[in-house]
């Protein structure tokens, strides 16, 4: 299935391309009107993700047009407004649907398959079930632990954080229930992710570990002979190659257990 995201922040059109391809969505993008008349005459796509606010030509103004040039498209409106003018225009206009920002992808989701009566083309491979999955994310940067929790949590993950490597080790004793598997950064204050992974090793606690880092590969390599590891992802990281690491690594099994 064909789908097309308009939208001007670039960033929002990668993580959506990311992940909805990784869904079994054939995803093209575009910023301005003149690259949706493109995709428009080449592509031809079932479904169109539109966001309102545009700059030149408003996404109202652009709906206007693509009901004109592929009628038959699905166009679903993106708008951070909860504005209930505003969706009886669209719907007026021929959207069927809205998603708001800021974006849940398991909504987005529902909000497809509400407009097109289909399921996604892929479901993830992976049997893990999302909603029995315990994330402790460790990280010093508070940003990247709220990234992670909000997006992981939006998949229905539940999503513990730690600041530092102590409060980590003090989260898989105190937790319950335990955490499943553990995104470790691996360069923290107080106690880093070194330090966290040969404690882990002494006293033998297994936990599947996915290392988040800068550091180059070197450094990886040193990281992978302790207790755990079994992915490393390299800073920055796209959201969606997170979950589908998670899911790997968790269906590799239990962490082994090293002396």
């Amino acid at each position: 299935m064909k789908l097309l995201i308009v939208d001007d922040e670039y960033s929002v059109v990668d993580a959506l391309r990311e992940y909805l391809t990784m869904r079994g969505y054939e995803v093209f993008g575009a910023g301005r009107w003149e690259e949706v008349v493109t995709v428009l005459r080449q592509e031809h796509p079932e479904v169109i993700l539109l966001d309102i606010r545009l700059p030149g030509m408003s996404g109202m103004e652009i709906l206007q047009k693509i009901r004109i040039l592929e009628p038959r498209a699905q166009v679903i409106m993106i708008t951070a407004l909860d504005d209930a003018n505003l969706r009886r225009d669209a719907m007026a206009a021929g959207a069927v649907g809205f998603a708001f920002k800021p974006l849940d992808v398991q909504s987005l989701e529902r909000v497809i398959m509400a407009a097109t009566r289909q399921p996604p083309p892929l479901a993830p491979k992976s049997p893990i079930k999302a909603s029995q999955v315990t994330v402790l994310v460790v990280d010093d940067e508070p940003e990247i632990c709220v990234a992670l929790r909000y997006y992981l949590v939006g998949l229905g993950y539940k999503v513990l954080t730690a600041a530092n490597g102590t409060e980590a080790l003090k989260t898989l004793q105190e937790a319950r229930p335990r955490p499943d598997i553990m995104l470790l950064d691996l360069s923290m204050p107080q106690k880093g992710g070194f330090a966290v992974l040969e404690e882990l090793r002494q006293y033998g606690t297994r936990i599947p570990i996915v290392v988040m880092s800068a550091h180059d590969n070197e450094t990886v390599r040193q990281a992978t002979q302790l207790l755990g590891v079994r992915k490393f992802l390299q800073k920055p990281m796209p959201l969606p190659a997170i979950e589908r690491t998670v899911r790997e690594v968790l269906a590799q099994g239990p962490a082994p257990l090293q002396a």
